[in-house]
């Protein structure tokens, strides 16, 4: 499973999680790829652990599974995208420096996905985080 370091704030221990399950999921390429759902459990400990951890800093317990639930499915869903860009993404972008295309998007002018988080990534679950923090102010 993934390791994270709760931080000061539900937030803080929020994007930790996301990206220590990225870390997890992208160390492992191959697993990942065949990841099926008798696999789940493993994700499933891992998003108690994140449960745990927010509703001990004091985000209401039902916010906190819908949480949960969005999270695992946003890093997921982004990191399965992710490993499918194919290995030669930097070579085939030398020489296009005003073209987009749809790895771009994934990936963010990142070089070696597994020792960095693209922009994309982060900007995402910070987006997620972002909402849901909306959400419970307003309740």
């Amino acid at each position: 499973g993934c390791h994270f370091n709760a931080g000061e704030t539900w937030q803080d221990s929020a994007h930790a999680w996301c990206i220590a399950l990225r870390r997890a999921l992208v160390a492992n390429p191959v697993l990942t790829r065949l990841m099926t759902v008798e696999h789940r459990e493993l994700v499933v400990e891992d998003a108690n652990a994140l449960l745990k951890s927010l509703t001990h800093q004091g985000l209401r317990k039902e916010l906190a599974l819908r949480a949960c639930k969005a999270l695992t499915h946003v890093v997921l869903g982004l990191c399965f995208t992710e490993l499918q860009i194919p290995k030669d993404y930097q070579q085939r972008r030398r020489g296009k420096p005003n073209h987009i295309d749809v790895d771009d998007l994934l990936m963010a002018n990142e070089s070696d996905a597994s020792a960095t988080v693209p922009e994309t990534f982060d900007q995402t679950i910070c987006w997620t985080i972002a909402g849901i923090s909306r959400e419970e102010a307003s309740s």
